[in-house]
């Protein structure tokens, strides 16, 4: 499964993000802050800057997941 998850680098969503690609799958992070997600290099995981109030590289990417967390 592939999931959105907005505010992915606070406590919870670094742990969510953790299990989901443990798991098995692969998640897309939206976040204010791109810096702040230190994760490894890992194929499961990609970080896209947004601010909820305009459009970007995030927008396509909302039709292509199975699941949005926010």
């Amino acid at each position: 499964m592939k999931v959105l998850i907005a505010g992915g680098t606070g406590f919870i969503g670094r742990s969510l993000i953790e299990r989901l690609v443990h798991a098995g799958h692969s998640a897309v992070v939206l976040t204010r802050r791109p810096a702040m997600m230190d994760v490894p290099s890992n194929p499961s995981i990609r970080c896209l800057q947004w601010d909820a109030r305009s459009t970007g590289e995030w927008e396509p990417v909302v039709n292509e997941v199975d699941a949005v967390i926010n």
